[in-house]
């Protein structure tokens, strides 16, 4: 069994997912109040799979990770629980458009945290590039000097 601790640019950046996550949940509790009666049916659907999907890409975050570092697909299958949720089971996917939205929000979060070095410490390298280039096109310019 492995020992070494998870690495802290992934710590926080599943940190902060849950978090989102969390949110999520407390806003779906909010619109079964009496008070919510016009919204409840939108809001709790929308909500709560807002916080479903949040969840899974704590999920698929953490098996990129577990994968770039040499886990056995049938170990990470197994830690997917892929018989609970058939989206899950997929693990890290090579669709364009999910690799690009992924490098997104990672590049983001990274320019946000400014940790943008981090990027190559738990991300698919693939990934990791389209992060970077994200993360760097959002710099804020210097203001210039007078």
């Amino acid at each position: 069994m492995d020992s070494t601790p998870m690495p802290e640019p992934l710590r926080r950046a599943i940190h902060q997912l849950v978090s989102e996550g969390v949110q999520n949940c407390q806003e779906v509790l909010r619109y079964t109040e009496p008070d919510q009666a016009h919204t409840w049916k939108r809001m709790t659907l929308c909500r709560a799979t807002d916080a479903a999907d949040t969840m899974n890409m704590v999920a698929l975050l953490i098996a990129a990770y577990c994968e770039r570092t040499g886990m056995a697909a049938d170990t990470l299958q197994s830690y997917l629980q892929v018989g609970q949720q058939e989206l899950r089971s997929a693990g890290p996917q090579e669709d364009p458009q999910k690799l690009f939205t992924e490098a997104c929000l990672h590049g983001l979060r990274a320019r946000l945290c400014e940790d943008v070095d981090s990027l190559d410490s738990y991300l698919p390298p693939q990934v990791a590039a389209m992060a970077r280039r994200v993360a760097e096109a959002l710099e804020v310019p210097e203001p210039a000097a007078t």
